[in-house]
């Protein structure tokens, strides 16, 4: 149909949300999102549901079949994704998903990098000052990344602090190209 435009993942994350509030079983969607994004890592399951071949009640069973553990409706979302030949949007719908209902639960999700692990009672003093900047709870995800030498890289929604070693260095480099003549 010329002019129709296939649903975003937001669009399809915003439904299975509204549809897990109404329901009451969100944390079973965190769940199903997350085996649906597993499962179809695996190229030939993706490649299989999205054959044109395949008739919808075929891919509801396949789906069915390869995740007997998926909600029903989790196994209708997946189908209805594999006939629209769209599962590639699933990590994309699911990281959507989390923000909504993060935002719906007042979380809001952190990623700090730093270049070795950081100790316990860092990563504890780290999120009690995370959650006294932000006035919010805070789930807070550490990465080790060697590349920048020391400190940390802290992401919180759209904002990033930079206390890194090699953040540091960038800058003290782009003041000395700036000021020389």
């Amino acid at each position: 149909m010329p002019g129709r435009r296939a649903p975003t993942p937001r669009r399809y994350a915003q439904a299975i949300f509204l549809l897990a509030l109404e329901r009451g079983d969100a944390d079973r969607w965190r769940q199903d999102l997350q085996t649906m994004v597993d499962v179809t890592r695996s190229q030939g399951v993706a490649v299989l549901l999205e054959s044109p071949g395949l008739k919808q009640s075929e891919k509801l069973a396949t789906v069915r079949q390869v995740l007997p553990d998926l909600s029903p409706m989790a196994a209708n979302f997946m189908a209805l994704l594999a006939q629209r030949r769209a599962l590639l949007l699933l990590p994309r719908v699911q990281a959507v998903f989390h923000d909504m209902l993060d935002q719906h639960e007042g979380r809001v999700r952190a990623v700090a990098t730093t270049a070795i692990p950081l100790q316990p009672a860092e990563r504890d003093q780290m999120l009690q000052r995370l959650r006294t900047a932000w006035q919010r709870d805070i789930v807070l995800e550490s990465h080790v990344d060697p590349a920048i030498l020391g400190g940390l890289i802290v992401r919180v929604g759209d904002h990033v602090i930079d206390g890194s070693t090699r953040g540091r260095f960038q800058s003290m480099r782009r003041t000395l190209r700036e000021q020389s003549y």
